[in-house]
């Protein structure tokens, strides 16, 4: 490959696939060090074709850490021996990069660069706060995919004989991490017990440079019975060449990518592996399965078919969203839906679903009795909701508080929560039943709410609440509200493979103060709203003088229609969402 230097000289760049292959390899073991070329010539030991327990041997096996990625210690420690080793290291991002909180816990942050000019910095933090539901911290967090989108299938060849590879020996320092990850893997219903299973895999402990065991699963055999899937993966030339010349890169990675896309039921068995305290299998997709990768990008390249080549690249779990303008940046990375929005729409379809139809304008399903209560102690805080209409449809949610909060705050919280799923399912009368005397009591105006922060959230309720036809608060003791207190202390107490039985969800930050602070949106016919010019071409033929401005617009409005004066993006699979309204003048 050739190209100009900032100097004006023209730089050649020669392609080595042998060294291509070797760091690839390096990258997928997770290996500090990239291995030196061998001699192709040279013919292997004997001793190397049964190779021991303690030789980290990685080849065909499955990385089932829950995050793979290099922990801050591992980078630290490549950084402090680079210039003493004669090996090549795995390269490192050029520039310095800033940690951006996204709530108050200081664990939950992400990198930006510190070389982006201060606007576009203040719009990317504003819109990542905004969208801190967004990120998963543990697999708790990640539900998985739906098998109608996503699903793994091995298709094993009927012929194979089936094989239990001999168990491996293994140090009471292995089998110990071995354990530890078995149990993060069963938290997170990632695996399950299996029995009389005639294939099985031995697991292989890999030792990271930060000191830790990373678990493996050996999938020689199973992967040998497989045919390989011929599904074209993306050219890594062709992704690089798409995302040359933009001015601003945001780059993301899947958590635990891999391991949202359920396995087909009658492949699990196949997935089985062995340790001290017993057998497993996977019910969801393993890493070091031949055609994981082929499964993965057949899943992205659906979930994410109208973005790809226009703001987004993707290549199995990593993905690139690109922008040419430094203020453009934030619009592109908002146009991925919301899980906020995305639960708001399922649950008013389940709610239109389940009610039946009636030809009153204003039919029971639209007065809702609302019971909410809050709770806080040491070991967390949590509120309970119940929305029940008067046709017998009974909504539960169990709501956990990721942030410190006093038992009245609490109450507050889970009142707004019992508002807003109200306002979700288009409730127009409400009746609101809590526990708390305090609450009822401040709404009701009997008590003066002087706490600066109870009187926010106060100012706040009511705004709410003026949104519905009619709405009402009233105290009832506690044992008439057990159910709803039963579950603001299940979320309080949640641990990871809870409850399923009810709907259980995570607020990550206050609805009040400076966090609950919204950025600034704008409306179509705004200057500086991304959709005013993809608008004004559908509706008016308009377009932008500079001509490659005007492409851009082009192949964006592909993705978009007008209904009713009104812009709407397709969907593949779901009807078409709507983008906003354009402002009246």
């Amino acid at each position: 490959m050739k190209f100009y230097t900032r100097t004006g000289r023209v730089a050649t760049i020669n392609a080595d696939i042998e060294a291509a292959r070797r760091i690839f390899d390096a990258s997928v073991k997770g290996l500090e060090l990239i291995a030196p070329p061998t001699s192709s010539n040279k013919k292997p030991r004997a001793e190397d074709k049964h190779p021991r327990e303690d030789q980290h041997q990685t080849t065909n096996v499955s990385s089932v850490d829950l995050d793979a990625r290099f922990a801050e210690e591992e980078q630290k420690t490549g950084e402090e021996s680079r210039s003493k080793s004669p090996h090549p290291f795995r390269p490192v991002p050029d520039g310095d990069f800033e940690l951006v909180p996204l709530g108050e816990n200081p664990d939950k942050a992400v990198k930006i660069g510190k070389g982006i000019p201060d606007l576009p910095r203040k719009q990317l933090i504003a819109c990542l706060r905004a969208n801190a539901d967004l990120f998963a911290w543990s697999a708790a967090e990640m539900p998985g995919l739906d098998p109608e989108v996503a699903c793994h299938h091995l298709s094993i060849n009927p012929a194979a004989k089936a094989v239990v590879q001999r168990r491996r020996r293994q140090s009471p320092e292995k089998a110990e991490a071995a354990e530890k990850a078995v149990k993060d893997l069963l938290e997170a219903n990632f695996i399950s017990e299996a029995k009389y299973s005639t294939w099985l895999s031995n697991v292989v402990l890999v030792k990271k440079s930060n000191g830790k065991w990373r678990m493996c699963v050996d999938y020689t055999d199973v992967n040998r019975a497989c045919p390989k899937d011929a599904y074209p993966l993306p050219n890594i030339d062709r992704l690089v060449d798409n995302s040359a010349g933009y001015k601003l890169l945001s780059f993301m990675d899947s958590y635990s990518g891999y391991n949202q896309i359920p396995m087909a039921r009658s492949d699990k068995q196949y997935t089985a592996f062995m340790t001290e305290s017993g057998n497993y299998y996977y019910n969801v997709m393993p890493f070091g399965l031949k055609n994981a990768g082929s499964t993965y990008q057949r899943m992205m390249n659906k979930v994410f078919q109208g973005e790809i080549g226009d703001t987004l690249e993707v290549y199995m779990d990593d993905m690139i969203v690109k922008s040419r303008g430094d203020t453009d940046h934030t619009s592109h990375l908002e146009r991925y839906e919301s899980r906020k929005a995305l639960k708001a729409q399922a649950l008013a379809d389940f709610v239109a679903e389940m009610t039946s139809i009636t030809d009153s304008p204003y039919a029971t399903k639209d007065k809702w009795t609302i019971y909410v209560d809050g709770a806080s102690s040491s070991s967390g805080s949590g509120a309970g909701i119940i929305l029940e209409n008067g046709e017998g449809l009974i909504i539960e949610v169990s709501l956990v508080l990721s942030f410190n909060t006093s038992n009245n705050q609490a109450e507050y919280e889970a009142l707004l929560a019992g508002l807003r799923l109200a306002e979700d399912i288009g409730a127009r009368e409400v009746k609101i039943y809590t526990d708390s005397q305090l609450v009822a009591s401040h709404i009701s105006g009997e008590y003066q709410a002087k706490n600066d922060v109870l009187a926010e959230y106060l100012t706040l309720v009511k705004d709410k609440m003026k949104k519905f036809a009619k709405a009402e608060v009233e105290h009832i003791p506690r044992e008439h509200n057990s159910r709803a207190d039963i579950l603001s202390k299940l979320a309080s107490t949640r641990k990871k493979g809870g409850n399923k039985s009810v709907i259980q969800e995570i607020l990550p930050r206050s609805s009040v103060g400076e966090n609950a602070r919204a950025p600034q949106i704008f409306a179509i016919g705004d200057d500086q709203c991304w959709m005013t010019p993809v608008y004004n071409f559908l509706t008016k033929d308009e377009l932008p003088a500079d001509a490659k401005e005007a492409s851009t617009i082009k192949r964006r409005a592909c993705s978009y229609t007008i209904l009713e004066n009104k812009l709407y993006r397709r969907g593949f699979s779901i009807a078409s969402l709507n983008a906003s309204t354009p402002r009246k003048h």
